[in-house]
This record gives C-alpha cells, sequence and structure tokens, in this order.
C-alpha cells in the first residue's frame, strides 16, 4: 500500500510547545477521516504553521519473487482429456461443431459432459477433430507406455492418434464397448518422447467416441 507524508513548517526552530502541536497536527492530517484532516488543518493555520507537502512511500518489491510455475503437465503423470490448452479454435482444439454439446467444465465448442466415476469426459468426437495439450518430459526423454480411458457405443473399431510437435508418435486402437459411459482402457507402448515441454496434440482419425483420460507411464 502507497502511504503520504504531510508535513508542516513553523519557519523557524520550534518550541517544546509548538513542536507538541506540530507533531499532532501532522499525524492528524494523514489521518483518512476528512474531518481530523480540515480541523487539523485549522489548528496548524491559526498556530502559524506552514504546509511544505507530501511525500509517498511506495511498496519495496518483494526481495525473493516466486518463481513461475513450470508450464505443461509433468510425465509421468495424467492428461485429463478436458484440460487442453487455453487460446480458443486453432489453438487448444479443432472442432467441428459450435458449442459445449454436454454443457458442462468449460464454455467453447469442445463437447464435454459428466463422466461415471467421476470427472469429466470429451464426448460427441467427430473424424478430422483435435485437441492440444503442453507436456513436460524429463530432460534426456523418456519412454512410456500411453493408455488411454475410452468409450463407444458402436462395438467397432476406433482409433485416435500421439503427435508431438506436429510429429506422429503413436496410435490407440480400441473396440467400443456398447455403451457412450461403458469405459475400457486401451494403451500404446514403447512412446518415446523427447525431453523439455513440447506441444502433444490428439487427433482423432474416427468419431463416434468418448475420450476421458490419459496416462502416462515411464517403462
Amino acid at each position: 500500500m502507497v502511504r503520504r507524508f504531510y508535513s508542516f513548517s513553523t519557519g523557524h526552530v520550534p518550541s517544546p510547545g509548538e513542536a507538541g502541536v506540530l507533531a499532532a497536527v501532522t499525524d492528524a492530517f494523514a489521518d483518512d477521516s476528512l474531518a481530523l484532516r480540515q480541523l487539523a488543518l485549522r489548528v496548524a493555520t491559526s498556530s502559524g504553521f506552514r504546509y511544505v507537502g507530501a511525500a509517498v512511500e511506495a511498496p519495496e518489491a518483494p526481495a525473493d519473487p516466486s518463481p513461475p510455475e513450470e508450464v505443461g503437465v509433468a510425465l509421468p503423470g495424467t492428461l485429463e482429456a478436458e484440460d487442453y490448452l487455453e487460446g480458443g479454435p486453432g489453438v487448444g482444439y479443432y472442432d467441428t461443431t459450435p458449442g459445449n454439446e454436454g454443457g458442462e467444465y468449460r464454455d467453447e465448442d469442445v463437447d464435454i459432459q459428466a463422466a461415471t466415476g467421476g470427472g469429466f469426459n470429451v464426448g460427441w468426437i467427430d473424424g478430422g477433430e483435435w485437441l492440444a495439450y503442453a507436456i513436460a518430459v524429463p530432460e534426456g526423454g523418456a519412454t512410456f507406455t500411453v493408455t488411454a480411458r475410452v468409450a463407444a457405443e458402436a462395438i467397432e473399431e476406433r482409433t485416435f492418434s500421439l503427435h508431438v510437435d506436429d510429429t506422429w508418435v503413436a496410435a490407440i486402437t480400441f473396440t467400443g464397448s456398447g455403451d457412450w459411459q461403458g469405459w475400457t482402457e486401451q494403451s500404446a507402448v514403447g512412446v518415446e518422447l523427447p525431453g523439455g515441454v513440447h506441444a502433444l496434440k490428439l487427433v482423432f482419425e474416427d468419431g463416434r467416441m468418448n475420450l476421458d483420460r490419459l496416462t502416462f507411464l515411464a517403462e
């Protein structure tokens, strides 16, 4: 908070009595009360004191500011499908239909609904859509087993692929259970990722599937 210090002067070396009144007037004039400041000004004027001005003390910057938070989902770890990058279409996602069909979690065009077992899932997926994320891989790179929690109403194969910095790294294909919330897990093994922070894009070659999350387990 910025503080102001108000100054008055007698124009000469004050007597002990003047010094006491001067200190009281100075303290009162710095008060938040307008009435008290007006009274202090009248006392100062009647005492022959002269208003010199105000000095401003600005707050000091913190000596040890907190370091910025790391960008990206730290791997090994879990990536929730609904936590795609902010920035809107073309940055965090590409979706073929307007609005959030599920009406949950985010007010954008990606369709999100409550998932059985808690949390949310991305649904109403059409072929050609994609979602983007930031991931942080340990220095030197690592190899992962990537497991997707997925569902589809049709009992047939569905595929989506993983791209890091626009380079294909893996694909996951699963067979639907016959229920939009009938979750199954399907993995891709030996997925090699470079160290550092990178852009991960999930590209849905097929539509009509639900995606809850991806789990990255170090091999």
